[in-house]
């Protein structure tokens, strides 16, 4: 697995060389310190970091608001600003998601090592919503932009019905045939049949509907215009295929709309390629495959929350793992969960849940949840906040580590430094 590549953003010598020094024995990898907005951008451009450590004060801007937007504007790198306590003003800009996230100096080793974790892992949750959203976005639109496309085109074809698919029928996007169902031979089409099939007027006139659909044979679609005069449902919708002159398929959706004209049944056939449709589908279906495979393959427990509404949208499998409770249980009552938190930490998980609701800012704490058995289990927790398309905050992410060995093994360490003091206390006495 690659350490993610950090870049050090300083105006003293002193900043850089301790987190320089840091990264080298831990699992990052240091790229460069950068003096200067231009050095920073230079070394952001060349290098390509995962991440930006940002000090607040630089000599060529005036604070570390104006490096972070440039940064992520031109290259979309996560910054983590390290400053004092006085800057309020840097926290509070930070807290809004659009400048990065920020450490308070002096920290330990700890609180940085999580800082750029979280730092890093907000990042990448965000840029896997935003994904996948695009893709869901994109292809709503086409399904929308198809449906009033089609439903345009066939209301224009029953208007001009009666004048035999006059010359302004040529200019819809979509095929447009005239059949009669009793000798199953084409009356007329439309410009664009003869362009989707690249047969020449004269070529296609002398076909009949079933020559253009592999799909069907002349039984069977015949049998279709039956069922569609019959107002059977569904019968006048056909997804199928078309061929055209030199063989070659591509995918259709047909509209069948039955008429008579003088006493004579008629169909009106709209068909629409849906090779654009289908192939957005697609991409859409193998994003959300991505997405869960993912999510459901992750030790860690990962959710989606609604804010407007308060309720949990996705929850992975993991969460049964560790909390032993059926994940149906918390998207019917998002506070159930709270049952398994141990009752000591209760109130403060439950009012730092309920400041994120309302701040609509993330979340960063560990605490302790009671499972089968009475066995005590250490979580950590970490909320981020995802945008809508106005950047706005409508839903909270979330990620849930167990971290209870560590927990055990800090507690060890302290029995044994302390031991270690009372025995030397007793020794000198």
């Amino acid at each position: 697995m690659n350490k993610p590549r950090i870049l050090i953003v300083a105006d003293r010598a002193g900043a850089g060389d301790f987190l320089e020094g840091w990264l080298r024995t831990r699992h990052f990898q240091w790229i460069g310190t950068a003096t200067s907005i231009q050095e920073a951008l230079l070394l952001a451009d060349s290098a390509s970091p995962d991440l930006a450590i940002l000090d607040f004060v630089l000599p060529d801007a005036p604070d570390g608001i104006q490096t972070a937007a440039l940064l992520q504007a031109r290259f979309g790198i996560p910054v983590l600003h390290l400053a004092d306590e006085a800057h309020a003003d840097v926290f509070e800009q930070a807290q809004t998601g659009l400048s990065g996230d920020y450490l308070t100096k002096p920290f330990s080793d700890r609180e940085l090592a999580r800082a750029l974790e979280y730092a890093l892992d907000r990042h990448e949750l965000l840029r896997r919503l935003k994904a996948s959203e695009a893709h869901l976005a994109e292809t709503r639109a086409i399904a929308e932009n198809y449906r009033q496309q089609l439903s345009q085109s066939e209301h224009h074809v029953l208007e001009r019905v009666p004048e035999r698919f006059r010359i302004a029928l040529d200019s819809s996007p979509d095929a447009i045939f005239l059949i009669d169902p009793a000798t199953m031979r084409f009356l007329d089409f439309n410009q664009t049949a003869c362009d989707s099939l690249e047969y020449t007027r004269a070529e296609l006139i002398v076909l009949e509907p079933h020559d253009i659909q592999p799909e069907f044979d002349k039984t069977r679609l015949h049998e279709r215009f039956v069922e569609t005069f019959a107002g059977k449902p569904g019968a006048d919708l056909i997804q199928t295929l078309h061929q055209r002159k030199d063989g070659a398929r591509f995918p259709v959706e047909v509209r069948l709309r039955p008429f008579e004209s003088e006493g004579r049944p008629l169909v009106v056939a709209v068909a629409r390629d849906i090779s654009e449709r289908l192939l957005a589908e697609t991409l859409l279906k193998e994003a959300s495959e991505r997405f869960t495979q993912i999510a459901e393959n992750i030790q860690e427990v990962f959710w989606i929350r609604d804010i407007e509404e308060n309720r949990f949208l996705y929850i992975n499998p993991a969460f049964e793992s560790m909390f032993r409770m059926p994940v149906g249980n918390v998207l019917q009552n998002p506070r159930s969960f709270l049952d398994r938190v141990h009752p000591d930490d209760q109130p403060r998980v439950a009012a730092a849940f309920e400041w994120q609701n309302r701040n609509r800012q993330g979340v960063d704490l560990e605490y302790r949840i009671i499972v089968r058995d009475n066995e005590l289990r250490w979580i950590w927790v970490r909320t981020f906040p995802v945008l809508d398309s106005l950047g706005k905050v409508y839903r909270m992410a979330g990620i849930a580590e167990d971290v209870t060995h560590r927990r055990e093994s800090e507690e060890q360490y302290r029995t044994i430094i302390q031991a270690s003091i009372d025995g030397f206390w007793v020794a000198d006495a």
